[in-house]
């Protein structure tokens, strides 16, 4: 019989164009499935605390670009964005409800941005797109290239995940629990085509196309104050950085993949250590 501490919550449907094409699915895993954890949370008493990861894809668009905090109203037009806006509203209404169970139970909530790093092979993904494009030697299709996206390398958003375990497992905070944007400084937001300009500087220019593709926000920005200043996390990686060794990660998987192994375990050692991993590739 298992008894663990805490529980972080990673299960998804994650993209928003698999959304379109099957939102019951996506409903029943993100909404549906968080109702289901945090339920056997609740009923298995050696846990703590549970960290649920969501999306910045939960808040209302706007209009005028600005970025989001924590107490900016909750939306989602899309099924996907729908789907994890309603599993926060599941998570807050366990939250309330702790005391009238009589259980004490943090449940925190990480709010991230766009990521990208090595190891994601999805489809309909910016940087996995664009390894695909070069293996095959073919077109890379953007769907919005003007879309603006607080992008972010994968380690940085689990340095955020490390120190939420953390609060979940002091015992000093007696809160429920609270929602964190996790996301990169407000001028490392850029715009898809930006994105891949500095990406082909890291790898091969690669030639480009737009098509249509389903309604999205065009403007994403998060507001991380409350990140940087209350759980003292902070991206140790610029863009840039995160690009140049996300690259790195690609170029090996397609010239040396034997070696993924040790540069994968390389990356995450350099960025646990605090310094910030160097590409291999000049």
């Amino acid at each position: 019989r298992i008894a663990p501490d805490a529980i972080l919550h990673l299960a998804a449907q994650p993209l928003v164009i698999a959304g379109y094409a099957h939102p019951v699915r996506t409903f029943l895993t993100n909404t549906q499935g968080t109702a289901h954890l945090l339920e056997a949370a609740r009923l298995t008493p050696s846990v703590r605390g549970v960290v649920a990861i969501t999306t910045d894809k939960v808040y209302a668009p706007t209009q005028d670009g600005r970025a989001f905090d924590e107490n900016a109203p909750l939306g989602g037009k899309d099924p996907y964005s729908a789907s994890k806006s309603a599993a926060e509203f599941v998570i807050d209404s366990y939250r309330h409800s702790l005391a009238t169970w009589g259980r004490s139970l943090k449940i925190e909530v990480a709010r991230g941005g766009n990521i990208f790093g090595g190891g994601d092979f999805a489809p309909n993904r910016i940087i996995p797109d664009f390894y695909r494009a070069v293996h095959n030697d073919s077109v890379l299709k953007l769907r919005k290239p003007d879309a603006k996206r607080p992008w972010q390398h994968v380690l940085d958003l689990c340095g955020a995940y490390q120190l939420l375990l953390e609060r979940v497992l002091d015992g000093e905070d007696h809160s429920p629990g609270e929602n964190w944007n996790i996301g990169p400084l407000e001028h490392e937001s850029v715009s898809v085509i930006d994105l891949i300009g500095r990406f082909e500087t890291y790898w091969q220019k690669i030639p480009l196309d737009v098509e249509p593709g389903p309604p999205e926000t065009m403007v994403l920005a998060l507001n991380t104050t409350k990140a940087r200043t209350k759980l003292g996390w902070h991206p140790r990686l610029t863009l840039d950085e995160a690009l140049h060794i996300t690259a790195d990660w690609y170029q090996t998987a397609l010239t040396k993949p034997g070696s993924l192994a040790e540069l994968t375990r390389q990356q995450i050692e350099s960025h646990q250590d605090s310094d910030r991993p160097k590409s291999t590739i000049a």
